[in-house]
């Protein structure tokens, strides 16, 4: 699935930055329900994550084919019956012209919903964490799984009235406006890792994030391959209102089976709304991140932090133009794409085990060694798409991509062994809100590469992907050489005896 695994992968690597929250938040008084002797829950938001990425990938390739008939069709007026040619295993010569001269105006659709996606939920980020302290998890779960439910059914009845009059491309777009006022995805890390965390203790935490990380995988395979069929046997607006009832589902779920891991306090008299916003929790957070450390340190954490925020958009980027890429060069439809995406998922699912099994746990190899291990990997995934001239060499880079996914969980560890435990969460807080905003960049940048290079080369977009996952394993190697030098002493007694 590439770019959307990418984007999924790095979503869940970077919610684990959400592990220090809680005790980042004690000095505010926080209300985070401690519960030591309880057992853990065998579910908590498990299921929800399962089905609401079921209904992500199910409708995401669904989204850009129907872009770009209705491109072809509305905005640029080509007959019908040739846009439907769009995307189908024998294309002519005609109609590959035609989707050169499409895919452009699609592009740019696309790129304008990601940022609407992101923009505000961005922001939103540097303050989701400390304010769910105080008043609990589930009601940023509501916000997103309501947000994406009032998305696709606006989406599945926009494409049933497509099918009645001529409906502009752009239109899709205004159903995405739910998501930027509920906080998207950024909602949806805080919620769910936030909650993981209330009810786990650090013996058990690691395998409850390792079970979030499978189910959400799970929900990505099966969204990916069950698309094309369900598109085959039905239409886009019923792809669209599965994909509704998928989000519903969740936020049911989360209504009558969830419980709240925090301790709201009743007695609190003020506005909640105007509590999100306070900006003395962001100055702490940065003044935290950028303080003088010994031993270099800062400076491998900012290295990290750099390889975390450019692998993220890298992917955010490829998420906007790749599937575009395999319908230009290739003739890909949409069942061939997502074939392809559950491979990807079923070799990064084998990579993440045998790295962390094998690597890890039996050579004892470090995590910033591993970090640099997975970005060679996503380099030469890259290299080998920049060089594809047919679709077999696709899959030979996802072989040379087996261990790409687990550069986010690694990256975050190289930080947190170096970070005093009470300033995990500021540090990592930081780095959600980084990783949230530097998509508004990378999608545009990506949109423009492909739309201007279609023609001539439209594999560019992966040399740049190819470069800049190498600068990420550059970063990381530095990294890793600078961690060789310090004190095997742990930092809190480092910091007493320079006291």
């Amino acid at each position: 699935m590439d770019h959307h695994v990418n984007r999924d992968e790095d979503f869940t690597a970077s919610s684990t930055n959400l592990l220090g929250d809680i005790d980042d938040q004690e000095d505010e008084q926080s209300t985070v329900s401690e519960i030591p002797e309880r057992k853990t829950p065998f579910l908590t938001v498990e299921p929800a994550i399962l089905i609401i990425f079921f209904g992500w990938n199910l409708a995401s390739p669904v989204f850009t084919n129907l872009v770009v008939y209705q491109t072809c069709t509305v905005l640029l007026g080509f007959n019908e019956s040739d846009c439907r040619q769009l995307g189908t295993a024998d294309e002519s010569e005609f109609i590959q012209n035609l989707e050169q001269q499409v895919q452009p105006y699609t592009a740019k659709i696309i790129m304008v919903r990601s940022m609407i996606e992101q923009i505000v939920p961005a922001i939103c980020s540097l303050f989701l964490g400390p304010w769910s302290d105080k008043f609990g998890r589930k009601p940023l779960l509501y916000a997103c799984f309501a947000g994406y439910f009032c998305v696709y059914l606006i989406l599945s009845i926009l494409a049933f009235v497509s099918t009645k009059v001529a409906l502009s491309p752009w239109f899709y777009i205004l159903a995405y406006g739910p998501v930027m006022l509920s906080g998207g995805t950024c909602a949806l890390i805080t919620g769910v890792f936030c909650t993981i965390t209330d009810v786990t203790t650090e013996k058990n935490r690691a395998i409850r994030m390792g079970i979030i990380e499978g189910v959400l995988f799970a929900g990505l395979f099966l969204g990916s391959i069950s698309s094309s069929y369900i598109l085959q046997l039905t239409n886009s607006s019923t792809v669209f209102a599965i994909s509704a009832l998928a989000c519903l589902s969740s936020l049911l779920y989360v209504v009558f089976f969830l419980a709240e891991t925090v301790k709201i306090n009743e007695e609190f008299q003020g506005s909640k709304f105007r509590e999100l916003f306070r900006f003395d929790h962001v100055c702490d957070m940065v003044k935290t991140s950028f303080k003088a450390r010994p031993h270099y340190r800062r400076a491998i954490i900012w290295l990290a932090i750099f390889g975390l925020v450019m692998s993220l958009s890298i992917g955010e980027g490829l998420m906007t133009v790749f599937f575009l890429f395999t319908r230009a060069k290739f003739g890909w439809t949409i069942r061939e794409y997502t074939v392809y995406e559950s491979v990807s998922i079923v070799v990064m699912i084998c990579g993440s085990i045998a790295a962390l099994w094998i690597l890890k746990k039996i050579f004892r190899m470090s995590d910033a060694m591993l970090a640099s291990l997975a970005y060679a990997s996503d380099t030469l995934q890259n290299f080998v798409r920049t060089l594809a001239t047919r679709p077999r060499d696709l899959y030979i880079g996802v072989g040379f991509g087996i261990l790409k996914s687990i550069s986010g969980p690694m990256g975050r560890a190289v930080i947190s062994n170096v970070t005093p435990p009470d300033e995990i969460g500021r540090v990592f807080s930081l780095v959600t809100a980084l990783e949230s905003i530097s998509p508004i960049g990378s999608a545009p940048l990506y949109t423009m590469i492909y739309s201007n290079t279609i023609a001539t080369f439209p594999s560019a977009f992966n040399a740049v992907s190819t470069a800049g996952c190498f600068l990420c394993l550059i970063t990381m190697l530095v990294a890793y050489i600078l961690e060789q030098g310090l004190p095997h002493v742990p930092y809190t007694q480092l910091i007493h005896r320079n006291a």
